[in-house]
């Protein structure tokens, strides 16, 4: 008892430790502090606690912007998009579709909507909702067509939610959440309206893209 009493703590003061490291590594505490507020209004939306993962911060041409990922209840999803973080496939990619009042579309290394790793995972399912600050992957109309792209929810965007029905799955796949920076996405460059691109508009970008912890 005494020996796993002292393991609990143990496993305290690292968790401490790891998270104090994140908030400093990501140059503001901002960001930490808001994040327990920010995952129980995703608590409530989605009906269910959510589990954090890890975090991972895109540097952009218009600020920082801070992410959680859902490891554990989607965790194909969340690792495929750290693994390209990792990669550095990220770095230097353009905000190419932004629509307001909608989302924030990017991953897409030749910035045309058509670009991608080079492979597709499948469809995930899970019960994670699109609210604002959802990050989800972007696909074609097939459900297993996701590869690098993804978007972030400017609205609760709902008709976007997962659904299952006779011919298969539908909506897109959620799997982290923005805790930090959500100014910063409100305020990326519009690239899109419901007609067509906007003239002469300049994409935001991710500069660098890493994670936390």
């Amino acid at each position: 008892m005494i020996a796993a009493i002292a393991a609990v703590a143990l496993g305290a003061r690292f968790d401490a430790h790891r998270l104090a490291a994140v908030r400093h590594e990501a140059g503001a505490v901002s960001w930490y502090r808001k994040q327990p507020a920010v995952l129980a209004k995703v608590d409530r939306v989605d009906g269910f606690k959510v589990s954090p993962g890890h975090h991972v911060l895109l540097h952009t041409t218009r600020g920082d912007i801070v992410l959680v990922m859902f490891d554990h209840d989607s965790p194909r999803t969340a690792g495929n998009f750290e693994k390209l973080v990792k990669k550095g496939f990220y770095n230097k990619t353009p905000f190419h579709r932004v629509i307001a009042g909608f989302m924030a579309q990017g991953g897409d290394p030749t910035g045309t909507g058509e670009g991608g790793p080079g492979y597709t995972i499948p469809f995930e399912r899970n019960r994670l909702k699109h609210l604002p600050g959802a990050i989800a992957m972007a696909r074609t109309s097939d459900p297993n067509s996701a590869g690098s792209q993804f978007f972030i929810d400017f609205a609760s965007n709902s008709q976007l939610n997962e659904t299952f029905g006779p011919n298969g799955p539908d909506g897109y796949v959620v799997f982290g959440q923005v805790v930090k920076g959500m100014n910063v996405v409100n305020h990326l460059t519009r690239t899109m309206t419901d007609y067509g691109p906007i003239p002469g508009a300049k994409p935001d970008r991710i500069l660098s893209a890493r994670l936390l912890d």
